[in-house]
């Protein structure tokens, strides 16, 4: 009785074994597919087509993400610029430098040629859902109109769901 359910134990973690081995090099092989699919599924982003009054550059990528900025200022498509993010981005503080976020983003966007008058800074911020509420402080008291999100495309779908759930109404 205990040889034959030793047999049947092994049969079991053989067969369990060889399927999670399959699994893994399946997910190997296919892994260029779902990553794209991943990836696809992420980006939500679409480029815009009519001119915003304010784009909030959310924290994270502080040369990236200005650059995008400063080009859509620079195509009239985006009026005001507001940077957020109140951490000290690990690259730059590898090489010494001490900017925050939106300190590093403004910097990029004046570098860019975007004038200092079309950029606001708020750089209290260590989350999207606070930098969210950062951007409701802001305009507590003042006209709101359009807002344009920049952020990578695969932070997109995250952005807008934080953006949906917490901001005031726009």
């Amino acid at each position: 009785m205990k040889d034959s359910l030793n047999r049947i134990l092994r049969r079991k973690r053989y067969w369990v074994l060889a399927i999670v081995s399959v699994c893994l090099l399946t997910g190997y092989f296919c892994r260029r597919p779902i990553l794209r699919a991943a990836y696809g599924f992420l980006d939500v982003g679409q480029t815009p087509t009519v001119p915003y009054d304010y784009a909030l550059i959310l924290g994270g990528e502080p040369l990236d993400r200005p650059a995008a900025a400063a080009d859509l200022y620079k195509e009239g498509r985006v009026k005001q610029l507001s940077c957020t993010g109140s951490q000290v981005p690990r690259p730059l503080a590898a090489v010494g430098i001490r900017l925050t976020e939106a300190e590093a983003a403004k910097q990029r966007l004046l570098q860019l040629g975007v004038p200092e008058e079309a950029i606001i800074l708020l750089p209290e911020a260590t989350s999207t859902r606070e930098e969210v509420n950062a951007l409701n402080t802001y305009f507590k008291d003042k006209r709101r109109s359009s807002l344009l999100l920049i952020t990578t495309q695969s932070h997109t779908r995250r952005a807008l769901g934080v953006f949906k759930e917490y901001a005031d109404t726009w």
